[in-house]
């Protein structure tokens, strides 16, 4: 195949055309990590969620906006907060579809939450007791952050 792709006599524009084509076509989700002064996170109810409505404020990036733009839109959109991003806390590959999730620790600065179609209900929780009906690979997720130092409150944090 790399010796049939590299004799193509086609052009650069047409390569990459074809690249795109036949490559893989990931979604890219971000979600914000927000902790009060007590160190506990910020998780939203869901209402479209099921068995595990539980989960952090995120979503998909649009076309038009970066990465931290898109956490700061879902924390103002979902939970009713302003925010800064302080970093990127971690890139993962959702197991189950085609899409790349970045958690981005923020501070929230204000606002006032409200429930909504999309979000009935908000807390923060302490990692160590987090709703049972929290989906278990975000679970899994904050415990394994923790334990790396990755998030307010953890030993040796590093961004």
């Amino acid at each position: 195949m790399l010796w049939l792709w590299q004799r193509l006599p086609v052009s650069g524009r047409v390569r990459s055309m074809l690249y795109w084509l036949l490559g893989a076509k990931y979604a890219v989700g971000v979600q914000a990590l927000v902790f009060d002064a007590a160190g506990r996170v910020l998780l939203l109810r869901h209402t479209y969620k099921g068995r595990h409505p539980w989960g952090l404020p995120g979503g998909g990036m649009e076309r038009d906006e970066t990465a931290p733009q898109t956490a700061l839109r879902e924390l103002r959109e979902e939970a009713g907060l302003h925010g800064t991003v302080v970093g990127l806390v971690a890139l993962e590959r959702h197991p189950s579809r085609l899409m790349l999730e970045l958690f981005y620790l923020c501070h929230a600065q204000g606002g006032q939450f409200r429930p909504n179609a999309e979000i009935s209900d908000y807390g923060y929780f302490a990692l160590s007791a987090l709703p049972p009906d929290l989906e278990p690979r975000l679970r899994h997720l904050l415990i394994r952050y923790a334990a790396a130092g990755l998030l307010p409150g953890a030993p040796n944090r590093e961004l």
